[in-house]
């Protein structure tokens, strides 16, 4: 799976341990800007990529902890 992205730098930020995307997201919309079919899936989805130490959560925020692990399904 690819996802094409595109993210404006004002709604993220380095900060120690990563990247943070400054803005609270649903799994819903995470879903829709995947075309993921589910938030179910995105429950999964997020789940492993926290129980493998690519991102964690922060004030219902995400921090990417590896961004080079994502850059691989990325194509800007």
């Amino acid at each position: 799976m690819r996802i094409y992205l595109s993210i404006d730098s004002a709604i993220w930020r380095e900060v120690n341990n990563g990247i943070l995307i400054d803005f609270q997201v649903t799994n819903d919309d995470i879903a829709g800007f995947c075309g993921i079919s589910t938030r179910n899936s995105v429950n999964r989805i997020l789940r492993g990529l926290r129980e493998e130490n690519v991102i964690t959560m922060v004030n219902q925020k995400i921090v990417v902890l590896d961004k080079d692990y994502l850059k691989q399904f990325i194509q800007a």
